[in-house]
């Protein structure tokens, strides 16, 4: 028989800008705070042939006030499913939904990717993201690459399921109802240098904390990345702590 996995996920985060935005070539301000909540799920099963299928949903809400009435929701849905092939390889077949991309927005997309594993290794190469794992303990590589993320990660396993990590990661924002009146978003670009503990397990989920420094932050007001509607404004570098929980069941 299948079995099955559920996992539970909330994410947000609060952006807080000293004096607001202001853009002079679009006459516009943007408040000093602004961000997002969203929760989400995942459930994913395993058939006895080595079939492999799941879906995602999560909601949330973003702007200057969250879950304000007349607002916009953050909306994303995927679904994928895992075709064995030879040598214990596979093929994985995807489509990907978000009204909150900072590339490609509101638009379903299809992808595939076709997977290598060896004993160390897992490699995930197709379209439209390519990934990389090398595990030769106690060490674990990752590094991921799209058109809307792009991250490298290497943890050490110090005890069980407790691990040190450090990585860097530029993965870009788009932010509903923060423009008034305007279908236009506030984009935010960065890049991450990340150092902290994991602490968990694939069966029930994982905690972690990290300190994060990040640089080459710019805003700018528009339909995407590729789209922008208005002049880009830097601001200086910053460092923060960051937590993470994913529970699975």
């Amino acid at each position: 028989s299948e079995s099955k996995q559920l996992d539970l996920f909330l994410r947000g985060q609060l952006n807080a800008v000293d004096s607001g935005l202001h853009f002079p070539d679009r006459d516009l301000d943007i408040p000093e705070k602004f961000g997002s909540a969203e929760l989400g799920f995942v459930v994913s099963g395993n058939a006895p042939d080595g079939r492999r299928q799941g879906l995602s949903f999560s909601y949330g809400s973003a702007g200057t006030e969250l879950f304000r009435p007349g607002d916009r929701p953050i909306l994303s849905a995927n679904a994928f499913r895992q075709i064995p092939a030879s040598d214990g390889n596979s093929w994985i077949f995807l489509l990907t939904y978000s009204n909150s991309r900072s590339f490609l927005n509101n638009i379903p997309l299809p992808g595939f990717a076709y997977v290598r594993n060896t004993k160390d290794s897992t490699l995930m190469a197709g379209v439209p993201f390519v990934f990389y794992m090398w595990r030769p303990a106690p060490y674990i590589s990752t590094t991921m690459l799209s058109p809307f993320v792009a991250s490298s990660e290497l943890a050490y396993r110090i005890w069980g399921p407790l691990q040190t990590f450090a990585s860097v990661a530029w993965a870009p924002r788009a932010y509903l109802n923060v423009v008034e009146g305007s279908d236009d978003r506030l984009i935010f670009q960065r890049k991450d240098l990340n150092i902290g503990l994991k602490f968990g397990s694939r069966h029930r989920g994982n905690l972690s904390i990290a300190y994060v420094y990040a640089f080459d932050r710019r805003y700018f007001i528009g339909e995407s990345t590729t789209k922008p509607t208005s002049d880009s404004i830097k601001i200086a570098d910053g460092a923060g702590i960051e937590l993470k929980l994913k529970l699975t069941f």
